[in-house]
């Protein structure tokens, strides 16, 4: 069976995959995940890349593409998103990735991210109902709504956790944190940007919470998993009050301190309670009570458009 690689390059964390891909599922291999922070900074530097997440970026490209050799991985593939699409300096950038790796990534639309993104989570599913999938980044937010046959809706929303960040917390050290008004000023922003989605208000459909390792992060939590049969990716859902109930155990912390009792992954916790709103509002909109964790990624979907 033949193995692929996929290198994805967001504004928060770059990612490989190494799957095949077989008759109902894509078999992993493989998956790693650095903080690169490609969109640090991008925004108050005139819209440049910075050279040090440059650097580490293609640092982690470059061991990548080592570990892919030991799979005899013949084509990997690099995508990138939402750092690179905005950046005014992309061609320099694109030119030392070229002399650096011998490789140049291919910056995808948001609209391809979305179709390819949402085919990987419900190509597999075991029934054919309508859905809305959440795939949160750190430049921005997608919300997905359609079945198995057919993607019907496509929202691009300005919740990022990294954009959030930098535009509604001053203090984002490691002895930071959101104060009461900042978190007050996140929620009514979050709040008015779902309340835009009204094709899908109290719809009552099941919602996919899509990011890295969000199912090991549940149990992690130690949320309230109940099994469910969606399809072969996914065999749990929670209560959306489960989101609340962890970031009332946090709202007090500061960053750092966050990082030493919950020692999930090194960042995690640092952009955890944008996202948690996120999925909290979103499911209030619509009406639900099953949200689904996922960690199918748009590499799955790259996969299975490119190697089908």
């Amino acid at each position: 069976m033949k193995n692929y690689a996929v290198v994805d390059i967001g504004s928060l964390k770059t990612k490989l995959l190494i799957a095949n891909k077989g008759r109902e599922r894509i078999n992993i291999l493989e998956k790693k995940s650095d903080l690169t922070l490609m969109g640090k900074g991008i925004k108050e530097n005139e819209h440049k890349i910075l050279e040090k997440p440059l650097r580490e970026t293609i640092s982690s490209v470059k061991r990548y593409l080592n570990i892919s050799k030991k799979y005899k991985v013949e084509n990997v593939k690099i995508i990138a998103t939402e750092s690179l699409r905005k950046a005014e300096n992309l061609e320099r950038a694109l030119k030392i990735f070229k002399a650096e790796t011998g490789m140049i990534p291919k910056i995808i639309s948001q609209k391809d991210e979305a179709r390819v993104y949402f085919k990987a989570i419900t190509w597999n599913m075991k029934k054919n109902y309508d859905i809305v999938v959440i795939d949160i980044g750190g430049g921005s937010v997608q919300v997905l709504y359609g079945n198995k046959n057919n993607l019907k809706e496509m929202f691009f929303l300005p919740l990022g956790t990294y954009y959030m960040h930098q535009n509604f917390i001053k203090d984002n050290s490691e002895k930071g944190k959101a104060t009461k008004k900042e978190l007050s000023r996140i929620r009514k922003h979050i709040g008015t940007e779902i309340k835009k989605i009204k094709i899908i208000k109290g719809i009552e459909a099941p919602l996919v919470y899509g990011s890295s390792n969000i199912v090991e992060l549940s149990k992690f939590l130690k949320f309230d998993l109940q099994k469910v049969k969606f399809s072969q990716n996914h065999h749990v859902k929670f209560e959306p009050i489960e989101l609340i109930k962890f970031m009332k155990k946090i709202e007090n912390l500061n960053h750092k301190e966050r990082e030493k009792m919950y020692p999930f992954q090194y960042g995690y916790m640092w952009g955890i309670q944008i996202a948690f709103y996120t999925v909290y509002y979103l499911a209030r909109h619509i009406d639900t009570k099953e949200v689904v964790p996922s960690n199918v990624n748009i590499a799955e979907g790259y996969i299975l458009e490119n190697y089908s």
